[in-house]
């Protein structure tokens, strides 16, 4: 019976082969080393056509693209584009407020707000608000406070009441009131401090709800409802900063809603009231109705 053996050439052949392919594997850049390679030689590996970062308009019947320094209105259904803005009286009436000779929309970036009849949009690091009414074209202007870093690296800002005569807003875990026509601030609430949270949230509320915000103004203007986070029987766990995105700063954070190795621990305590606004006499603690949770 004759055995058919393979010849030594066919063997080294395949050897070869084999360790050829693995030195190529093993040969290849990878990681940071092939990221910094392809930056260097500003290799483009994805590109993109039609408009990027489209918006809806609160309609639903056209979607927003920003060209060339102005917004444009698209149909889907037709391809039909128009200006989302009458450019002309928006600059005219903002140089007119301002006293600026802008030739162009004076932001590039705007917020929907009253179900699309006003827009709102910033300058100067957030620290100048407009709202502008699209039927009417009255553009208002307010100067506020610079945002703050809050609870899971939001950014907090002051909210307007629907009456546009005040701002609501939280400070150092106080809650306070600013008449916007006098340029006059309130403490709403004395007693905050970092266990005791009055508009402000714990981690849990941005964490898993993403509520950052924890107080609402009434759309009379006249009150606003508040939550107070009382966290003093919670217990805390050493952990990395939420707040100030370092991780070589330890800090005591507080175990909220958990059981740990079969050991319930306790909750934060909140409580829930409604201020008076329309009398700046007492309004610290004098006329909060409270409501208790568990």
């Amino acid at each position: 019976m004759n055995r058919r053996t393979k010849s030594p050439a066919v063997s080294i052949l395949i050897l070869v082969f084999v360790l050829g392919a693995f030195s190529t594997v093993f040969s290849q850049i990878r990681g940071i080393e092939l990221y910094n390679k392809l930056r260097s030689e500003q290799r483009k590996l994805i590109t993109f056509e039609g408009d990027r970062n489209v918006r809806w308009t609160p309609d639903g019947d056209a979607y927003i693209v920003r060209r060339e320094g102005t917004f444009i209105k698209l149909d889907p259904q037709t391809g039909v584009e128009t200006n989302l803005f009458d450019d002309e009286i928006l600059i005219t009436a903002f140089n007119d407020l301002m006293g600026t000779s802008q030739t162009r929309l004076p932001f590039t970036r705007f917020d929907f707000i009253e179900d699309g009849k006003k827009i709102r949009f910033y300058r100067s690091n957030r620290t100048e608000v407009f709202f502008y009414d699209l039927s009417t074209h009255e553009l208002q202007y307010f100067k506020v406070r610079p945002p703050e870093r809050g609870v899971r690296f939001a950014s907090y800002e002051e909210v307007f009441s629907p009456d546009y005569k005040y701002t609501a807003y939280g400070d150092n875990y106080n809650l306070y009131l600013r008449d916007l026509e006098k340029d006059e601030v309130t403490a709403l609430t004395t007693e905050g401090h970092e266990d005791l949270r009055n508009g402000y949230p714990d981690w849990v509320y941005a964490e898993e709800f993403a509520q950052f915000y924890c107080f609402w103004w009434s759309p009379d203007s006249k009150k606003i409802a508040f939550m107070q986070f009382d966290e003093s029987p919670v217990p805390g766990y050493r952990g990395t900063g939420d707040c100030a995105c370092r991780i070589d700063r330890i800090q005591a954070c507080p175990v909220v809603s958990a059981v740990v190795c079969d050991i319930a621990v306790d909750n934060c305590r909140f409580r829930l009231g409604p201020v008076h606004c329309a009398s700046f006499a007492g309004l610290a603690g004098g006329n909060i109705a409270v409501y208790e949770f568990g």
